[in-house]
This record gives structure tokens, C-alpha cells and sequence, in this order.
């Protein structure tokens, strides 16, 4: 028998073989997915307001060359700055892509997932997506305006002045105020401790009690706005009133409602745009027992530019029986329900003997799909200290969401309020629990604030998936030393889920748990002195940051006539637990 039979048998044998596992191999590589990573692994830290660039690295891992096109999806309200193009890579190429997005002015202040999708359709469709953790920083700001304040007022009476008080941080902000007469006249406010939520703007009223036995003079009304977890973030206005006696004359006398007219212009990449304001406000008549607010803002001009402003319209109308309004508002009803949302809607509220009741509808502007929320309350007052109520709040937007509350406010002892609030919720059949309190108040030498507030993971209202509490307290045992002390802990994805969808574009892969701590003492406003240890952890099996902040924040300021002068020493450290580095 021949034998070179057998070997060539044996060599096709040989051959087939080796091509049965080639083929899948080299199958199995053109099949093999694209790596995409963000090209820093740290955490991209921004403040609200700013544009944000990072780079993405994509690896093409398959046996031949691909077209990819590309998808970047942002959270509610952030917008891509520059469009990223489709691209090729070879087999085993890599690229990194240069992706940038505005952060909104009112972004709040928390970590963000964003993701970034690459899509090829030849020869095969393929995908692949990126995750890139962005941790917007508190900002805290302050805009301290004045609203309205008589031209004369006679000696011996009261006058009040008006002020408005905007948060414009994307954090709560607790704001001391304090008073100023340049005639040492008494001063009454409603409050020396207020609390705002992000971008919200409340009314300031002082009364000022003039000395009957002066001739005429002119005084000037100082107040002065104070975050109190940080002493060093200020805002200060001042009014101008005419006292006259009682016997002079005053030959202006008329009834003032004041208008302010604007006009502005942005531009950007040779586009141009003008938008024109109109607002006002005060009273319709001479006794002062209603408000009129108006403003009306237009056409929108961010399509020009990133700097313009949108275009609002809104109108209110307040007495002490009624309130209506409508437009573009900052809508709210509780705690748990809704603390507030900008959107258009319109609402009301009414007050018969010790009921009160009111409610709202709304829609979103510039989400989509569009978000609608309709609410309603209905208060009754126990006694003059004590108020019960149940809310209502029905939710249709990426969640549909019913909530009811119940919720009481006591005033225990003078100057104190305490807010306690409990809430079930059905969100999309499923059915959740949370709970609210909060004890503030403030006597001549000391101002306190404590609130807690716990949300389970299925829960509709505004807080969900949350466990918060915060405590702040202001000492002034004489008239120009103080003690400071504020403290909060915030922990969200109570249960620790590695993925957990929040919404159709922001996906968790993160459980933080961040805390502040900070205690200071000064004097006047000369010198302050505080410490200071900021916290943020991920507790995730394998977390993706472990960071811890500490500093000693000094100021050092004095007051003159017509200028006021500050300088502020912070010097502190920044540990990254993970790598383990420190930096100033």
C-alpha cells in the first residue's frame, strides 16, 4: 500500500481542523464589543453655571476597520455645547474624544451620571456605552434688593421698608439678618433667621419706629444678609427715608408704583440677540393692603448665546384674604411633596375664618417630554399656635406619582416653629413611605435650625431614595461675639443598588454618603475664625470616590462710612482616600 495516502489524509484532516477554529475565533473578534471609558478615571468636579469638557477614550477591538456615530445623554436641562462628529478607527486603534456641555445655573448640587453611546452599522450593528461621574459643587450666593420704602416718613410713627432676598446658590441656604439705623431707632423684623431653597427669593419687611422729639432728618435703614454656615458669603443694601415733624409740610404726596424697564443683548458665534424686560410691583392702594407683581421677559436669547436669559412671564396678585398667580414660578407645597419646581402653570389660595386652602397646576418648559404636576392643600387652624393639613400632589412625568401628606406646624414656645410631616406615595403601582421634621427659631441671643427628613427608595415626592439631617445653631451671649456651628449628613441609594435608573437619562452607579461640619466664633464684623471638614464617600463595594476636605477659614473686615473693606485666608487640605494623594 502506498503510504503518502495516509499522511495526505492526515495533512487535509490537519487543515480542516484548523480552519473549524479559526473561523469562530476571527468570528468571535469581528463580533467583539468597543471599549468605552472616560480617559480620567477621578470624578469630574464642576460648579453650576460653567461648560464642562472631558475626554472619552474608544478602543475598536474587532478584526477591521468601523464607522461610529455618537450619543452623549445629559440630565434634565443640560445642553451639548460642541457636536461630536462620526468618526473610523482601525482594528485595536484607539481614540480619545473631546465631548463639552453647560452645566445649568440651578443644576443642584450632587454627583451626576452621564453616558456617552457610540453606535456602527457595518458590517454588523454594534453598540457600546460609557459612564462619566459628574459631581457639581455647592455654590452658595446671595442678592440682598431693595423693594420698597417710603420717601417721608413723620416723626413719632413707624415706617416700613420692603426687601427681597434671593438664594441664588444651587443649595438651602440658612441667612441671618441684621438690622442697621444710623439713628439707632428700634427695628422690627419678621424673622432674623431665614431658610430658602435654591433660587428661591422671599420678602423682607422691616419696621422702623422714629423718634417723636427729632427734627428733620434723613436715615438710612442697613440690612445686611449672612449665610450662617459661612460667615464670609454676605449681601448688604440700604434704604434712605426723609423724617419730617409732624408740624412741617410735605408738598410731594402721591401714591408710587414702581416700574423698571431693561434692555440687553448677547452674542456668540456671530449670532446676535436683544431681549427686553418689563416688571413692577406695590401696592394698588394707599393703604397698602395688596401687592401687584409683574414681569414680562423676552424673546428667549439662549439659542444666541449661553449668556442670554430665558424668556418669563409671569403675574401675581396678593392681599390677606386671596392670593392668585400665574406664569413662570417657582411653584411649591411641602416638604415631601413639592419644595419647588420652575415650571408654567398658574394657582391660588384663600382664606375663610381658620380655613385655608389653595392649590396649583403646572408644566415644564423645556423638558421632554413634558413633566405636569397638579397639587392642592387644605389647612386648619387648631388654635392660633397650631395648624393641621393634608396635601395632595399628582405627578406625570418620568415617574407617575400620587402623594398624600398629612402635616402639622406648632409653635411650642415664642420664636419657634416645628414642622412635622408624613407622606405615602403610589409610583408606577408601587407604594412608599416618608417622613419629615423640622425645629427652628430664634431669640435675641441665639438662632437654631434642625431638620431631618427620610424618603424610601419608591417614594414620589420631591425627596426619594434619601436619608438628610442637618443641624445649625448661631450663639450671641453679648452684643458683638458669636458662636457658629452647623452640621449635615446626607445619604442617598439607601439600598446600595450598583445600577439604579432614577430617570430616563440619569442612571446611579454610586452610594454616596456626604457630611459638613463646621464651628467657628467672631467678632462683630471684624475677625471670624472657623473649622471646617467636608466629606464624600462612595460605599459601594467597589466605590468610585473617597474624599475628605479640611480648613480653617479666617476673615478679617471693617466698616467704614462709604466703603467696607474684607479679607478672607482659607487654608485647608484635600485628601483622596482612594489614591492616596493630599493637595492644598
Amino acid at each position: 500500500m502506498d503510504t503518502r495516502y495516509p499522511v495526505l489524509i492526515g495533512r487535509i484532516f490537519f487543515v480542516i481542523c484548523f480552519l473549524s477554529a479559526a473561523v469562530p475565533l476571527a468570528f468571535a473578534r469581528q463580533q467583539g464589543e468597543e471599549e468605552v471609558r472616560p480617559a480620567s478615571s477621578a470624578p469630574l468636579e464642576s460648579r453650576p453655571g460653567t461648560v464642562a469638557a472631558v475626554g472619552i477614550k474608544v478602543t475598536n477591538t474587532a478584526v477591521q476597520k468601523r464607522q461610529y456615530q455618537s450619543q452623549l445623554v445629559l440630565p434634565q436641562g443640560w445642553k451639548v455645547v460642541a457636536r461630536d462628529f462620526p468618526f473610523e478607527l482601525q482594528p485595536s486603534e484607539s481614540d480619545v474624544r473631546l465631548v463639552s456641555f453647560s452645566i445649568p445655573s440651578d443644576a443642584p448640587a450632587r454627583t451626576y451620571t452621564i453616558r456617552y453611546t457610540i453606535q456602527t452599522e457595518l458590517p454588523a450593528h454594534h453598540e457600546a456605552t460609557g459612564t462619566i461621574v459628574v459631581v457639581v459643587a455647592p455654590v452658595v450666593e446671595l442678592e440682598l434688593k431693595l423693594l420698597n420704602a417710603p420717601r417721608f416718613a413723620v416723626t413719632g410713627s413707624t415706617f416700613k421698608t420692603d426687601f427681597l432676598l434671593t438664594n441664588k446658590g444651587n443649595s438651602p441656604a440658612a441667612v441671618m439678618l441684621r438690622f442697621r439705623s444710623s439713628q439707632n431707632f428700634v427695628v422690627k423684623s419678621d424673622s432674623s433667621l431665614l431658610h430658602l431653597s435654591p433660587r428661591e427669593t422671599r420678602q423682607v419687611q422691616a419696621g422702623v419706629s422714629t423718634d417723636p422729639t427729632l427734627g428733620r432728618i434723613n436715615h438710612t435703614l442697613e440690612l445686611e444678609a449672612i449665610f450662617a454656615n459661612d460667615t464670609t458669603v454676605r449681601s448688604k443694601v440700604s434704604s434712605v427715608v426723609e423724617v419730617v415733624p409732624r408740624s412741617s409740610r410735605v408738598d410731594e404726596q402721591y401714591h408710587e408704583y414702581t416700574v423698571h424697564a431693561k434692555v440687553r443683548e448677547v452674542g456668540q458665534d456671530g449670532k446676535f440677540a436683544a431681549q427686553g424686560e418689563v416688571s413692577g410691583y406695590g401696592s394698588l392702594n394707599e393703604k397698602e393692603t395688596d401687592r401687584l407683581e409683574f414681569l414680562f421677559r423676552g424673546p428667549e436669547t439662549q439659542t444666541a448665546s449661553i449668556l442670554g436669559q430665558r424668556d418669563e412671564y409671569r403675574l401675581s396678585y396678593h392681599t390677606k384674604e386671596f392670593d392668585v398667580f400665574g406664569g413662570d414660578l417657582n411653584y411649591s407645597l411641602s416638604t415631601l411633596t413639592e419644595v419647588g419646581r420652575y415650571a408654567t402653570g398658574a394657582g391660588g389660595r384663600a382664606t375663610v375664618g381658620n380655613l385655608s386652602f389653595g392649590g396649583f397646576f403646572n408644566e415644564t418648559r423645556w423638558y421632554v417630554p413634558s413633566q405636569r404636576e397638579a397639587g392642592g392643600f387644605l389647612n386648619y387652624d387648631v388654635y392660633n399656635n397650631a395648624t393641621l393639613g393634608i396635601n395632595y400632589l399628582r405627578k406625570r412625568e418620568q415617574f407617575s406619582s400620587d402623594i398624600t401628606t398629612v402635616r402639622a406646624l406648632v409653635s411650642p414656645m415664642a420664636g419657634s416653629n416645628l414642622d412635622l410631616e408624613y407622606g405615602t406615595s403610589a409610583k408606577d403601582g408601587k407604594r412608599d413611605a416618608a417622613y419629615s421634621a423640622r425645629f427652628n427659631g430664634s431669640r435675641p441671643w441665639i438662632a437654631y435650625d434642625a431638620r431631618y427628613v427620610h424618603a424610601g427608595t419608591d417614594f414620589g415626592g420631591y425627596y426619594r431614595d434619601v436619608d438628610f439631617y442637618s443641624a445649625s445653631v448661631n450663639l450671641q451671649p453679648i452684643r458683638n461675639l458669636n458662636f457658629q456651628a452647623f452640621a449635615s449628613q446626607d445619604r442617598r441609594n439607601l439600598t446600595r443598588d450598583s445600577v439604579q435608573v432614577l430617570s430616563a437619562d440619569t442612571i446611579r452607579v454610586n452610594a454616596p454618603r456626604n457630611g459638613l461640619y463646621q464651628a467657628g466664633i467672631g467678632w462683630s464684623d471684624f475677625v471670624s475664625v472657623s473649622v471646617r471638614r467636608m466629606t464624600q464617600q462612595d460605599v459601594l463595594e467597589n466605590p468610585t470616590f473617597k474624599r475628605q476636605d479640611d480648613a480653617i477659614l479666617t476673615r478679617l473686615g471693617y466698616n467704614f462710612r462709604n466703603v467696607n473693606l474684607s479679607a478672607n485666608i482659607d487654608l485647608g487640605t484635600t485628601s483622596d482616600q482612594l489614591l492616596g494623594k493630599d493637595s492644598p
